[in-house]
C-alpha cells in the first residue's frame, strides 16, 4: 500500500464537477490497435464502482485519476497482465524523462539502494528505486557487449550493486 492517503481518502478529494478525458485523436487510434473491451476508470464514474476491485477484460483502456494513487492502478494492470490481459495506461511523466527517451538514453534499473551521508557515513534507504540514464557519445569503447554487460541475466536489473553475477533470488538458487 503506498504511503500517504488511502485510495478512499483520495476519492473524497475527487473534484465535484467536471473531469478531464483524453481527446479522441489519441484514444481512437489506440482503440483500433488494441480493441478495448473495458475501462476500469470510466468517467463519469458510476456510484460505488471501483475498477481496482473487479476483474478486467482481455484489452483495457486505463486513464486513472492522476490525483488518486497511480501506483494502485499500475499494480492492478500488472496483476491483469499476469492473467493474460493487455492494458494500455496513460500516465503523467516529467518532461526531463521524455527528453531522455527522445535522446535515446540507455536506461538501467539500479533499484532500491542506500545513500551514504557525506559527513558521518551513515546510510539511509532510498525512498524510491533509482535508474541510470546513460547518454553516450561516439566512443566505441562504451558500446555494450558481453564483456561489459552489467545487467542481471535473469531480470535485467543492474547487478553491480550486489557484487554477484545475478541480482534475483531465483537466479542465485
Amino acid at each position: 500500500m503506498p504511503r500517504g492517503k488511502s485510495l478512499e481518502q483520495r476519492e473524497k478529494e475527487r473534484p465535484e464537477h467536471g473531469y478531464w478525458i483524453i481527446p479522441p485523436e489519441i484514444h481512437e487510434p489506440l482503440n483500433k490497435e488494441f480493441n478495448f473491451e473495458f475501462d476500469p476508470c470510466p468517467n463519469p464514474k458510476p456510484k460505488l464502482f471501483n475498477g481496482l476491485e473487479v476483474d478486467w477484460k482481455k484489452s483495457n483502456w486505463v486513464n486513472p485519476p492522476f490525483w488518486a494513487g497511480i501506483t494502485y492502478w499500475v499494480n492492478k494492470a500488472i496483476e491483469e497482465q499476469q492473467k493474460g490481459n493487455t492494458s494500455v495506461l496513460i500516465l503523467p511523466l516529467d518532461n526531463w524523462v521524455k527528453k531522455l527517451f527522445d535522446a535515446k538514453a540507455e536506461i538501467r534499473v539500479v533499484g532500491s539502494h542506500e545513500w551514504i551521508h557525506t559527513e558521518d557515513g551513515s546510510r539511509r534507504k532510498a525512498p524510491r528505486p533509482s535508474f541510470l540514464f546513460i547518454l553516450k557519445g561516439n566512443d566505441p569503447k562504451l558500446e555494450r557487449n558481453e564483456e561489459n554487460d552489467d545487467l542481471c541475466a535473469n531480470c535485467g536489473e543492474y547487478r553491480g550493486r550486489h557484487g554477484n553475477d545475478n541480482c534475483c533470488p531465483s537466479a542465485l538458487e
